[in-house]
């Protein structure tokens, strides 16, 4: 039986590391990753420089480094992967961020070669994964393949072209 997973955050971090490590691929069918920091977060190194401590404390942010994310040695498994970003900042912390964000991650480290389909949508880090249109993109994705439906026009930027 094909199993699906999905995560939020960190969440995708952990299933796409199980999957770089698993014997088990035959039985994982499709992902989604929802705001996944794929590449790492400045805000992990920003706290870091600011507070060695606040890393030591909070593991998790030490763990959003962008050169620890590397470490990991992350591979390609030829599981079809979807990815959703937000961009909606509305969070204090996101402000520190320059580029599009959702409060906490960068779009641009949402993205990452190798996914299947990657699509953007405003709404906030700590929210989009609540969110009916977030489901219903999820259930598309595992159904289809892709976020996008027949006939849907949807911008090309940057990261919906598959260009980072």
């Amino acid at each position: 039986m094909k199993r699906l997973s999905i995560g939020h955050s960190s969440g995708g971090l952990v299933i796409r590391k199980f999957l770089s490590d698993t014997r088990y691929l035959d039985y994982v069918h499709k992902c989604v990753l929802i705001a996944t920091p794929n590449r790492g977060t400045r805000l992990a190194s920003y706290a870091d420089q600011v507070s060695k401590t606040s890393t030591r404390i909070f593991k998790t942010l030490q763990s959003l480094h962008p050169e620890y994310i590397d470490s990991l040695n992350l591979k390609e498994t030829g599981i079809e992967i979807g990815a959703i970003a937000g961009n909606r900042n509305n969070l204090l912390l996101g402000k520190l961020l320059n580029d599009d964000n959702d409060g906490r991650v960068e779009v641009s480290s949402v993205y990452y070669d190798g996914l299947t389909d990657f699509t953007i949508l405003p709404y906030g880090h700590k929210e989009i994964h609540y969110q009916k249109e977030t489901a219903e993109l999820v259930v598309h994705f595992i159904k289809k393949g892709t976020f996008k439906k027949p006939g849907e026009k949807r911008a090309e930027g940057p990261f919906e072209s598959g260009k980072a």
